[in-house]
């Protein structure tokens, strides 16, 4: 609008002297004539100020010019910073995404690693036999002292150091109970299908080694070890070991055992196993 307008006052005052500037020509031009100085000077402001506003014109105009092609190189940068912010961000947004997805890989991994741990640990816990703590001995023991002088003898792979430790703590104790400890004549009960501890005695077992036999499970339990009493002449040797002895016959780890009559069961098994003669009872 302001380059519009400031042409209409440049043809404005073209027009408003071109009259006196063609008359000064004219005269001018006339080889006799005077100069004309009062035509000169009463032309010469409305000229100069032609000149001026159409000075001006040009000048708004470049000057516009210049503005427009900044103002389109400033849009042209804003456009660019702009897309490289918006894409600055989304490489944000995927990286912050790539990093979650990798906390969240990395927490899974730490979490199956984790449960991987605990189940060796508790399948470690399941096959190999824990060595009791010593210290429970004093504690264990006076119970069982009221059946001092009892025979007992420990049946084991004397080739397993696992069951060794175990064979030691065993007998440990019954000797602070004053029990009788004998050298077991033959380990043919090892070729039984059982697991943990089985405190076997005869068929024809006194009741007092039986009970004393009872006696010693929640003491073997409160160690830490499972154990079941057995009274079967089973094997092949079934008489090889006199009534009045307990055979304390240390098996691999396993399944918790329960003897129900001539049944035996383990626990979270299907297996049943019978002993001795006659129909399950």
């Amino acid at each position: 609008m302001l380059l519009a307008a400031t042409c209409l006052v440049v043809i404005g005052l073209v027009l408003e002297y071109w009259h006196e500037i063609k008359d000064f020509w004219v005269h001018v031009r006339w080889p006799i004539a005077a100069f004309p100085w009062n035509k000169f000077a009463a032309i010469s402001g409305g000229v100069l100020v032609t000149l001026g506003v159409a000075g001006e014109l040009a000048f708004t105009y470049m000057a516009s010019r210049k503005e427009s092609q900044l103002r389109e190189n400033n849009h042209r940068i804003e456009a660019l910073l702009t897309k490289e912010a918006g894409e600055a961000n989304e490489r944000a947004s995927k990286n912050e995404q790539q990093t979650a997805g990798l906390k969240l890989k990395a927490a899974e991994l730490s979490k199956e690693a984790e449960t991987e741990r605990l189940a060796r640990i508790q399948l470690a816990a399941s096959i190999s036999w824990r060595t009791p703590d010593r210290a429970l001995i004093p504690q264990l023991s006076p119970p069982l002292q009221r059946f001092a002088g009892q025979r007992f003898a420990v049946v084991s792979d004397l080739g397993d150091p696992e069951r060794m430790n175990v064979f030691s703590w065993i007998a440990l104790l019954l000797g602070d109970a004053h029990w009788t400890f004998e050298t077991a004549r033959s380990t043919s009960e090892l070729t039984f299908r059982a697991t943990n501890i089985v405190l076997w005695v005869s068929p024809a077992a006194p009741n007092r080694v039986l009970e004393a036999a009872r006696a010693l499970v929640p003491a073997l339990e409160h160690g830490g070890l499972s154990a079941v009493v057995l009274q079967s002449g089973w094997g092949p040797e079934p008489d090889a070991a006199p009534p009045e002895l307990i055979r304390v016959v240390i098996f691999k780890k396993g399944p918790r055992m329960t003897v129900t009559g001539n049944m035996i069961t383990f626990e979270g098994l299907p297996t049943r196993l019978f002993f001795g003669s006659g129909p399950p009872h």
